[in-house]
């Protein structure tokens, strides 16, 4: 990989911060329930502000574990050293807005390729999700894969600087959106974010952000045909709702020390699906 430009206008203890996340998912169809918990290390590295304004920032992730074994969960788990080092793209509060070492990210791919097919690519759904995976890896919508979502969602949620000043923060009323997030449908989000200083340490703050769903840019025509689809039934009566809650604590140079992330929907009689993600220093 190549080296990151030299870090500007941060302190040097700043620069360079390492966090344990812990993830857990529960998702229920019709009466069946897959859940899974996973544990990482994600370190983060600011490289540098471009003439832009942007700012890269280095990910790597040192450490992973979860408690689902299924096949499919074991083949993502081994697919994990492809991305363990992304250079990323940042804007002023925190938007990922590109990979800019997709090259290394292709050739840690090419590394693995032998060693995927050889214990994945016996069966047809192996085969499919290989497929899928390459031709993901050369996409134009690959930063989807990481926006507002897992370890990548809590560190860049969008609403502040990952790297400081404190202040940068997306105050008030914003957008969001998960891509792909019922089957290939996109969850719009509307948020509203409060800043609460810290009574009890000096510069800290917490941001309080509440969520719900953009019911203007939600594809609610879509999502029913999906559902009385799936349930083999026109007449199927399609109700849904959501619960979105999150936390995030900034020290007094701006960087994130802690967080928390909680979003939950439900459609009646069919699906229910709770995500939880909780962020602290290492």
């Amino acid at each position: 990989m190549q080296p990151l430009p030299a870090p500007a206008a941060v302190p040097l203890l700043q620069t360079s911060r390492t966090f344990q996340i812990q993830s857990d998912t529960s998702t229920r169809v019709r009466g069946q329930t897959v859940s899974n918990s996973i544990a990482t290390t994600l370190r983060q590295t600011y490289g540098g502000r471009s003439p832009a304004g942007t700012h890269a920032v280095l990910v790597e992730q040192l450490s992973f574990a979860q408690t689902d074994q299924s096949p499919l969960a074991l083949l993502l788990a081994d697919l994990n050293p492809v991305n363990n080092q992304l250079l990323l793209e940042v804007g002023t509060y925190g938007d990922l807005l590109a990979i800019r070492n997709r090259e290394q990210v292709q050739e840690q791919w090419l590394g693995l390729r032998p060693h995927i097919l050889h214990t994945y690519g016996t069966t047809r759904e192996g085969q499919a999700f290989i497929q899928g995976f390459e031709q993901q890896l050369t996409s134009p919508t690959l930063l989807d894969s990481f926006r507002h979502k897992g370890g990548y969602g809590v560190l860049f949620p969008g609403l502040f600087s990952p790297v400081g000043p404190a202040g940068a923060v997306r105050a008030g009323y914003s957008e969001r959106v998960m891509a792909g997030f019922f089957g290939s449908l996109d969850l719009p989000l509307r948020l509203h974010t409060e800043v609460v200083p810290s009574s009890a340490v000096p510069g800290e703050c917490q941001l309080r952000v509440s969520g719900e769903l953009d019911a203007a840019r939600f594809d609610e025509p879509g999502l029913q045909a999906l559902v009385k689809q799936a349930m083999d039934m026109l007449n199927f009566r399609v109700a849904h709702s959501l619960n979105c809650r999150e936390e995030y604590t900034l020290d007094e140079h701006g960087w994130l020390t802690a967080a928390r992330q909680e979003l939950t929907f439900t459609i009646e009689n069919f699906y229910h699906q709770h995500i939880q993600h909780e962020l602290k220093l290492a």
